[in-house]
C-alpha cells in the first residue's frame, strides 16, 4: 500500500485511522462511524495484529481499547512508543476503564470513557488533520522555495498554535468533568442526610 495520504473529493488529505478492539462489533462500528465522518479507517481485532497492520498501513493515529486478551491497550501505547517509525503516531484510548493517568504513562496522547462523545472525539481528529495540512504546506514550502524560511517559521507556529488549542480544550474538559463529579457527591450527601433524617423522624 502507497505511503501517500487518502485524499478526499477536494484534495485534502484526511487521516489515516487505527482501530484496535477485541469486541469486533465495536470495532467495526467506530470504524463506520469515522468513515461516514470522512476518515480513512482500517479495524483490526487484538493488539498484534495493531502491529502488523500499522507496518503496512502507516496510520496517521490509533484508537485502542485497553482490555485486550495478549497485548493489552497499555502494552500495544508502549510498543508503539519504543519504535522509532511510529513514534509520531496519535495514540488514543477508548476504554471502559477511567485510569488515564495509566493511559498517559504507557503513551496514550487522549483518553476517552466508553462510549466516547462523537463530538468531542471529532475535534480532536479535525485538530490532527489540520496538523496535517500545515506539516504538509510546509513540505511544500520547503521543496519548492528552500529559501522562504519565514513562511516556514509562520507555518510552524501555526502547527503549534493548534496542538496548544487542543491541549486547552482537553483541560477545560477534564475540569467540567471534576466540576459534574462534586455536583454528583453533593446530591448524593444531601440524599444521605434526608434518608437519614427520615429515618430518625420514624424512630
Amino acid at each position: 500500500m502507497s505511503d501517500e495520504k487518502t485524499t478526499d473529493t477536494e484534495g485534502r488529505s484526511t487521516l489515516r485511522i487505527l482501530v484496535v478492539d477485541d469486541n469486533r462489533d465495536g470495532a467495526d462500528s467506530m470504524a463506520l462511524m469515522l468513515r461516514l465522518m470522512g476518515y480513512d479507517v482500517r479495524a483490526v481485532y487484538d493488539g498484534m495484529e495493531a502491529v502488523e497492520a500499522a507496518r503496512d498501513y502507516r496510520p496517521d493515529c490509533v484508537l485502542s481499547d485497553i482490555s485486550m486478551p495478549g497485548m493489552n491497550g497499555y502494552r500495544l501505547a508502549e510498543r508503539f512508543r519504543q519504535d522509532e517509525s511510529f513514534r509520531a503516531i496519535t495514540l488514543i484510548a477508548i476504554t471502559a476503564h477511567a485510569d488515564a493517568g495509566r493511559a498517559t504513562a504507557a503513551g496514550f496522547d487522549h483518553h476517552f470513557i466508553k462510549p466516547a462523545d462523537p463530538d468531542k472525539l471529532e475535534a480532536i481528529l479535525r485538530s490532527l488533520l489540520n496538523v496535517e495540512k500545515h506539516l504538509k504546506r510546509v513540505e511544500e514550502v520547503v521543496q519548492q522555495h528552500g529559501g522562504a524560511v519565514q513562511e516556514v517559521k509562520e507555518l510552524v507556529k501555526e502547527v503549534k498554535e493548534d496542538v496548544k488549542d487542543i491541549k486547552e480544550g482537553l483541560e477545560q474538559d477534564v475540569q467540567h468533568l471534576k466540576e459534574e463529579l462534586r455536583e454528583v457527591k453533593d446530591d448524593v450527601k444531601e440524599i444521605k442526610e434526608e434518608l437519614k433524617e427520615k429515618e430518625e423522624k420514624e424512630e
